[in-house]
């Protein structure tokens, strides 16, 4: 059934749904506060924000779940009335809103545990940390628009969110040391940068154009969608 809107579908989840979310949030905080209270991240907060192996077992499944929980989704019916692609303009305002939504448990921690706690200098650290922000915002956008693809080609969020929560919890051990190439190519929004002028052209222009690329293929995808059985 469709929605008018993302917030309407997850606000109808089933419990287990919202205690999913609710679990996902507590354990982003609580691996990012023992991460930051670490003694070895000193100096090093805006590397440790955007660390791999953190991503990938703290943010990437609470997206994953927001993302299963929240996009809307034609019946065969709706669809022979309406646009599919209407349906994947508003799952594309919800998967950019949950890329915020993902980090901000990440970033609350961070800031409570560096700046109040550790009370670790503040005027370096707000560049490292919108910087880190913005890289981690981009990874996100770029996985639900793939994620999205594989909906759009007619499987289920049942079935893609899984895969992606197991498939980021283990990527970024994974191919740290059997193939290093292709986990630079998956997380390459989150390589560290030398300064804050080096994001827009080095992370900023890839990350337009290969949102665009990917927005037009899900396009194309939805525009196809009648042609699949529901």
């Amino acid at each position: 059934m469709m929605f008018a809107n993302p917030w309407s579908t997850i606000t109808r989840a089933h419990p287990i749904a919202w205690v999913a979310l609710i679990a996902g949030a507590a354990i982003e905080a609580l691996f990012t506060a023992l991460a930051f209270l670490m003694p070895i991240t000193s100096g090093h907060e805006y590397v440790t924000l955007i660390n791999v192996n953190l991503f990938g077992y703290q943010i990437a499944p609470l997206y994953s779940l927001l993302l299963w929980f929240g996009s809307i989704r034609y019946t065969t019916l709706e669809r022979i009335r309406s646009d599919p692609s209407n349906a994947f303009s508003t799952n594309l305002l919800w998967l950019s809103v949950c890329a915020f939504i993902a980090i901000v448990p990440v970033l609350v921690t961070y800031m409570a545990v560096v700046f109040l706690i550790e009370q670790r200098p503040v005027d370096h650290g707000v560049v490292q940390t919108v910087t880190a922000s913005v890289q981690l915002i981009m990874e996100l956008v770029i996985i639900g628009l793939v994620t999205n693809i594989a909906v759009n080609c007619g499987l289920a969020w049942g079935c893609v969110a899984p895969i992606a929560i197991v498939l980021f919890g283990v990527s970024g051990w994974l191919f740290s040391t059997w193939n290093q190439w292709i986990g630079k190519t998956i997380y390459f929004f989150l390589e560290p940068m030398p300064d804050a002028a080096s994001l827009i052209p080095d992370k900023v222009v890839p990350f337009v154009i290969l949102a665009a690329a990917l927005i037009s293929v899900n396009i194309l995808a939805c525009r196809h969608v009648d042609y699949r059985s529901a």
